[in-house]
């Protein structure tokens, strides 16, 4: 499992770094607290490549210094993502990108104009916030970044024969592979020829 994965997931990290409230040691619970932040400012693409050294620092004080088990358990899966994903960590400091591209402010949801069926409207049926409009002229669906909540939905709805709505991180990646093709969500509309 990635280091995102794990992260993103439901109490494998904030849930072991906030649990065990019977923890006397008030340092332990700052440390707990410190790097829960950290974690959270790198999943948005703020975080410092010394911020990995701080985490590594936290999380073996954390376990030395917690006065029972579970809170000596408690940063494990921090030192463990450390040691055998670190270079998640540095895509998602260095290059503000999201391997697993699971981190919201750091993928954006796009729709490949030659891909999409221009009678099918799965992912605009679908979008909770109405993010995705259709280009009356031409029927090329877009999506608008601004308002989009990246929940994912419009990507399950996409109907697997044309697999036209893509995930990508970091946000900017259409752009750079594809210099010609303009931001979904302007008021331009993409060549049909696109491709990735």
């Amino acid at each position: 499992m990635r280091m995102t994965a794990w992260l993103k997931s439901p109490g494998i990290f904030s849930n072991s770094l906030r649990r065990n409230p019977a923890e006397s040691a008030p340092y332990a619970v700052w440390e707990r607290s410190r790097c829960l932040d950290i974690l959270e400012d790198i999943t948005k693409g703020k975080g410092k490549m010394e911020d990995l050294q701080t985490l590594e620092d936290l999380a073996e004080d954390i376990k030395q210094g917690s006065l029972c088990g579970l809170g000596r358990t408690a940063p494990n899966p921090v030192l463990t993502t450390l040691r055998y994903f670190r270079e998640e960590y540095e895509a998602h400091i260095k290059e503000g990108r999201c391997p697993a591209k699971m981190c919201q402010t750091l993928i954006a949801y796009y729709i490949l104009p030659e891909k999409c069926a221009r009678g099918c409207d799965a992912c605009v049926g679908t979008c909770t916030v109405e993010a995705i409009s259709t280009d009356k002229k031409r029927r090329i669906k877009v999506i608008d970044q601004e308002k989009c909540v990246k929940c994912n939905t419009c990507l399950v709805a996409c109907p697997p024969q044309y697999d036209a709505v893509i995930r990508l991180s970091p946000p900017d990646q259409l752009n750079k592979a594809i210099p010609n093709v303009k931001a979904q969500g302007s008021n331009e509309t993409q060549s049909s020829n696109d491709k990735t």
